[in-house]
């Protein structure tokens, strides 16, 4: 009788989490199929597209196209099966706390991840990035329903402890979506631009996205164009211009809209366009950390 209910609970247990599973990627599916129509939406309405795509083909879906969808799909499931590995190791995570390691020849890094992420999602890139002579740090900020304010004062607190063991040592920033925000926020309002080198953001809607015109969370409405908040950053980005600045972003994009609203307008900041990734796919592309690897090794004066 036990051995039966043992089989059974095998069983039900096997049937929820196939149906968790399955529940995970067609939602994950939805949300890529509604977020693309409205980047198509926002890239057929611009000017001389109907012009450039006569009437039966005006719909920028080919096999390429197709094949692009289905490897950022590929991508968000990862990249969403390691937040959900993040939230379950949370407690392992406060036992087995890294020790920094005081070294003035060690370069340091600390990743940023972005909207509703945790450091969990940033490990591919940190495995890229380890190398001799750096050391690289994952950083979670919370609860994701905060600010983007409460986010940066977080990281300032991250970036003292680190600076602790390193007197008068300077830390590098690569941060993915809204962790770029996060940073800007850090550098130009809590005084963080004189302890940073290098900035590399990853997809970063630097001058907001049509996208969050639906958000609800206090973040979320911070990244719309002209909010208030982008409007403070803007008028204070003088503060960056002798940092090395790199903006990493993609054409196919599915959150950033329109992909333009990446950049950063500014003749000393570095705009790295690349094609044939999504917004989550930045995470993962080797051409993407061969541009990272560029920026960091970047010494030259800034403008």
């Amino acid at each position: 009788m036990v051995l039966v209910d043992c089989q059974s609970l095998r069983k039900v247990s096997y049937q929820i989490t196939m149906d968790i599973l399955i529940s995970l990627l067609l939602v994950i599916l939805v949300y890529l199929m509604i977020a693309y129509s409205l980047r198509w939406l926002e890239v057929s309405n611009q000017p001389g597209y109907l012009e450039e795509h006569p009437h039966w083909n005006y719909w920028p879906l080919g096999f390429r196209e197709i094949g692009l969808f289905l490897l950022e799909y590929v991508y968000m499931t990862i990249h969403l099966v390691m937040l959900i590995v993040d939230y379950i190791s949370i407690p392992l995570q406060h036992i087995f706390q890294p020790i920094p390691i005081s070294s003035d020849d060690s370069r340091t890094v600390i990743l940023i991840h972005g909207y509703m992420m945790r450091a969990g999602t940033m490990w591919w890139l940190k495995f890229r990035l380890r190398q001799p002579g750096r050391r690289v740090y994952l950083f979670s900020y919370s609860p994701p329903w905060k600010g983007i304010t409460n986010f940066a004062i977080q990281l300032k607190h991250k970036v003292d402890s680190i600076l602790s063991q390193q007197p008068g040592g300077k830390v590098d920033l690569v941060a993915h979506s809204m962790g770029g925000l996060v940073c800007r926020y850090y550098l130009t309002q809590l005084g963080g631009y004189e302890r940073v080198e290098h900035l590399v953001t990853l997809g970063t809607p630097h001058q907001g996205s049509k996208l969050w015109s639906f958000a609800i969370w206090k973040c979320g409405k911070e990244m719309r164009p002209e909010s208030p908040l982008l409007k403070t950053l803007q008028a204070d980005d003088h503060y960056l211009s002798h940092l090395q600045i790199t903006s990493i972003y993609t054409n196919f994009d599915e959150l950033v809209i329109p992909q333009q609203a990446a950049e950063l307008p500014y003749t000393w900041v570095k705009n790295k366009p690349v094609s044939g990734l999504g917004h989550v796919g930045l995470l993962f592309s080797p051409k993407v950390f061969r541009l990272i690897e560029e920026a960091l090794a970047d010494t030259s004066a800034s403008i």
